[in-house]
């Protein structure tokens, strides 16, 4: 019996499969977003940034902030703190 290798995905974001992740990487995940096509990608599942199982826009925003940040390894900010604010019928969360 012969097994193959079942690819994984190494790194997250990098949807050109270059080795890093960048404005391009963010170009072509949006436009594969788009045009609901991100499963054809030879990388697809670096495609999938948040790892939800579904490429959206919350790939898109999530590949932003790494490209931002220049890390991919978690959140930007983690709260230590928050405040539920209810006002004029509204309420928020800071």
């Amino acid at each position: 019996m012969e097994f193959q290798e079942v690819g994984t995905c190494q790194d997250p974001g990098d949807v050109d499969d270059n080795g890093y992740y960048n404005v391009l990487d963010i170009v072509q995940l949006a436009n594969c977003v788009l045009t609901i096509s991100c499963d054809t990608l030879d990388n697809s599942c670096a495609a999938d940034v948040n790892g939800d199982g579904n490429f959206n826009v919350l790939d898109i925003v999530t590949l932003d902030n790494c490209v931002l940040t220049a890390s991919c390894g978690g959140r930007i900010d983690d709260a230590s703190h928050s405040r539920l604010i209810i006002r004029d019928d509204m309420v928020s969360i800071e």
